[in-house]
């Protein structure tokens, strides 16, 4: 299935990322905190429904599971002056979908364009 992110790495790394702070014995602010690093971090990777991309993609959020965590331990965060990220982490997940639904409407089909025309072999259009 094609989406116009890459939801299944940005949210496999947040839960893994708050489920490592909440294995090494921390609490709801540490948890927020990871969410938010991984949100800033992973948010805006672009799905393009291409299966060892998508390994790589996971792998990606999911190595980054850990340093994330150990980050938000540490008393790292991520800004709520920075980008779209907010102070809570379920208002910037919810501010998240909102760039989904509105910002990345049409996403899809320019993924699908480049995909078919890369297959073909054509050239970009930037390089033609």
């Amino acid at each position: 299935m094609l989406g116009p992110i890459c939801s299944c790495s940005i949210t496999a790394g947040s839960g893994a990322s708050a489920e490592t702070v909440i294995m090494l014995g921390e609490g709801l602010k540490e948890v927020n905190n990871a969410i938010n690093i991984m949100m800033g971090m992973l948010f805006g990777m672009i799905c393009d429904g291409a299966k060892k991309s998508c390994a790589l993609k996971a792998s990606v959020a999911g190595g980054s599971a850990v340093e994330v965590a150990l980050l938000a331990l540490n008393g790292v965060k991520v800004s709520d002056k920075d980008g779209f990220i907010s102070r809570e982490a379920d208002t910037t997940i919810r501010y998240a979908g909102e760039i989904c639904k509105a910002g990345f409407a049409n996403v899809d089909k320019s993924v699908i364009d480049v995909m078919v025309r890369s297959i073909s072999g054509e050239r970009c259009e930037c390089c033609s």
